[in-house]
């Protein structure tokens, strides 16, 4: 899965990656990007490239609970047969902006966050899905980040990882809805290393949290 990330690409190096339209929204860099924030992506509307900041995460009613929860990510493999995001991914695909992700290795009862990037912070693009939402009477834009089972590099953190693109593979995704890839050479460059516990709270947010530590 993906639960937090570092997002620390300016937006004038954005700008010069594509062929950017319109600025909506651009938040600020982060070292701890955590689940309900605002976060930056592009998105393609008629042809023409959008970057804008949303809110990290889908609501929605559990019928058995009668309460509202969240998802912040989306199975590829079963995308297709979830009424909560088959749209989305028909019509509503973006790229969300990062420099690499934090995933915790399990052993035993202990747990070891690792970042995981092309070294060294290198931008990279995450497939995810957008959607408004109506949330307390006020029409506010929500996204989702896609994964996919971890590959050979990866596995020995976590079973999962984000889809992970390189510029051109984003551009792909974005523009031919026919494209349903989770693959992409990107992923053999990714690499990984041990780093502090303080990136299990979101208020720890400076470059300490990208150092190596063990």
């Amino acid at each position: 899965m993906c639960g937090r990330f570092v997002s620390i690409t300016k937006e004038n190096k954005l700008k010069k990656i594509f062929n950017i339209s319109k600025v909506n929204s651009f938040v600020k860099d982060s070292y701890n990007v955590a689940p309900s924030q605002n976060i930056n992506l592009i998105f393609n509307h008629s042809n023409e490239l959008i970057i804008d900041s949303m809110k990290w995460g889908y609501s929605f009613l559990n019928k058995h609970t009668n309460n509202q929860q969240h998802v912040i990510n989306s199975r590829i493999e079963t995308i297709n047969d979830k009424i909560l995001f088959k749209d989305s991914f028909l019509k509503r695909r973006c790229i969300v902006v990062a420099n690499g992700y934090y995933e915790w290795k399990k052993n035993n009862n202990h747990k070891t966050p690792y970042l995981i990037s092309v070294p060294v912070l290198e931008t990279i693009f995450f497939a995810g899905i957008w959607r408004t939402e109506n949330i307390n009477n006020n029409r506010q834009l929500v996204c989702c980040i896609l994964t996919k089972e971890a590959n050979d590099t990866i596995k020995s953190i976590h079973n999962r990882m984000p889809i992970i693109f390189s510029a051109n593979d984003a551009l792909t995704f974005l523009k031919d809805k026919d494209i349903t890839t989770e693959n992409s050479n990107l992923e053999n460059d990714l690499d990984y290393y041990p780093v502090s516990k303080k990136i299990n709270n979101p208020h720890n947010n400076s470059i300490d949290c990208v150092k190596y530590f063990k």
